[in-house]
């Protein structure tokens, strides 16, 4: 970042360096409005509106605002572009899904993909994109360059570059004068308000004061403003090359194999212990005692917990071992033994969900576990041909597997599916029973589904689902008329089938 100073003297007469400050030109000053416009938005909406198109308008405009400004600083490829894209995808998707939980991870997955997105378009150079490097570059584009930056880049608002240097400006004085009043108003216009009654109801018309949304917005907006606006200035400036990786250094290769040699035995006789439990899996073959709910569990369970831990020991392996600057053969065969033990976890895992599905239908958690699956089975499979070719992405291939499943779900909407799969297996006789009390528990992406079984033959499961429907239908009459803040397509179809229900 540059760094301009000017000399000022303390008590001691000695020189006193200013505050680094970058003086806003053009591009800054309108960055900065539309940045500012957008936090306050944002703010508004997700606090008063909630996870719906209010804040999809606001992040929408932050990042490409963002990426926008960055775009003529800065290297461009292909997987940055495509994170970006995919971040505005998965934002989207907050429209579709009716579900509080998948919106919140929808938005979380958002904005991982942007930030990871913005590290690799302003600093892939210095931290490759396709190994785990880059999520270096995550932590420095979310904290390390963009926190630091928030006082210079405010400063700056109310400078411009002269010849002669940084310089304030006159509507710089006037913003801040504003600024500083804003703190005081916020203790007198209160005490006024209680002295007087006319003063008071005059606040609340205008400002909407009671519920108290100005000033949450106001406060919350520009708290957020401050690093969002500092984030394109710091990431935009060059940064100093990398410090090249020297070999010869780590732990030594008999000692981390010997260690890699007690796991990889440990899980061998485990394997061969359990063999008829894993694989009885494939053939359908419920091992004595357990129930079809237990038996999928209790191998999920297994395989996430095994799985987390081997990939952290081979990763841990490869980064720690004395390289020169090849990793040893021996390290490489048993760190390809314990991600070959784990692809088996992951195989027999999902065989044992697949047989839970087809006995009992789909789920929330059910969905989820298998998508969870998907993505482990890809990051092994990444982390194994990276052991064989070290020049292999994998680390991309991992990021774009996760934010394509994200934006699967995200757009398919996983109530929908669920209810939908359950509806149909249902009426095609390849379920006996459907659990219209969970389908009712499900968000709005349920309730068009759950209308079908209307016209189902079963008089016990057609009356449920009228008593279901009714009964959501009673609880939404009771709500509010919802802002176009909060619209999503799930709820603006429940609605349509709501309102159809007794015509």
């Amino acid at each position: 970042m540059n760094e301009n100073f000017e000399t000022n003297s303390d008590f001691t007469g000695e020189p006193v360096p200013q505050a680094p400050v970058k003086p806003a030109r053009g591009r800054e000053l309108i960055l900065a409005a539309v940045l500012l416009v957008a936090c306050l938005w944002t703010a508004n909406s997700v606090i008063f509106g909630g996870y719906g198109l209010g804040l999809a308008l606001g992040l929408w405009t932050i990042m490409l605002a963002t990426a926008l400004y960055i775009l003529p600083k800065s290297g461009r490829g292909w997987y940055s572009v495509t994170c970006l894209g995919a971040a505005l995808l998965l934002t989207a998707s907050l429209l579709r899904s009716g579900d509080a939980f998948m919106k919140f991870c929808l938005f979380a997955l958002s904005l991982g993909a942007y930030f990871l997105g913005l590290s690799q378009w302003a600093e892939g150079a210095r931290y490759s994109a396709g190994t785990a490097e880059s999520l270096v570059g995550l932590r420095r584009a979310v904290f390390d360059l963009p926190y630091p930056a928030i006082a210079p880049a405010f400063q700056g608002l109310f400078m411009r570059q002269t010849p002669e240097g940084p310089r304030k400006r006159k509507l710089g004085g006037v913003i801040l004068g504003l600024l500083l009043a804003v703190p005081v108003l916020f203790v007198v216009i209160p005490l006024l308000m209680s002295s007087d009654a006319a003063f008071e109801g005059l606040v609340d018309r205008a400002m909407g004061f009671t519920d108290g949304e100005p000033v949450i917005t106001l406060i919350v907006g520009a708290m957020l403003f401050l690093p969002v606006y500092a984030r394109p200035l710091a990431l935009a400036e060059p940064q100093a090359p990398k410090e090249k990786l020297r070999y010869g250094q780590g732990i030594a290769p008999v000692t981390l194999n010997s260690f890699l040699c007690a796991v990889s035995l440990v899980y061998l006789v485990y394997l061969f212990s359990q063999l008829a439990y894993f694989f009885s899996a494939f053939e359908g073959i419920l091992p004595q005692g357990f129930t079809q709910a237990e038996y999928a569990r209790r191998g999920f369970f297994e395989m996430a917990v095994v799985c987390g831990i081997n990939l952290a020991l081979v990763a841990f392996s490869t980064a720690a071992v004395r390289k020169t600057p090849e990793l040893p053969r021996l390290t490489k065969a048993l760190c390809l033994f314990v991600l070959g033990f784990s692809m088996v976890l992951v195989i027999c895992s999902g065989s044992k969900m697949a047989m839970y599905i087809g006995a009992y239908g789909l789920t929330r958690l059910r969905v989820l576990t298998s998508l969870f699956m998907v993505c482990a089975a890809v990051a092994l499979i990444c982390a194994a041909v990276r052991l064989l070719r070290r020049s292999f992405p994998y680390m991309k291939i991992i990021v774009l597997t996760v934010l394509l499943v994200g934006c699967l779900a995200g757009f398919a909407d996983v109530d929908t599916q669920i209810a939908r799969y359950n509806v149909d297996a249902y009426l095609s006789g390849r379920l006996e029973t459907v659990d219209v009390q969970h389908l009712a528990e499900l968000s709005d992406g349920a309730i068009p589904e759950l209308a079908r079984l209307l016209d189902c033959q079963d008089d016990a499961v057609r009356t449920q689902a009228r008593d279901c429907l009714e009964r959501i239908k009673d609880w939404r009459g009771t709500e509010e008329a919802a802002d176009f803040r909060t619209w999503n397509w799930a709820a603006a179809q429940a609605d349509r089938v709501l309102r159809e229900l007794n015509n």
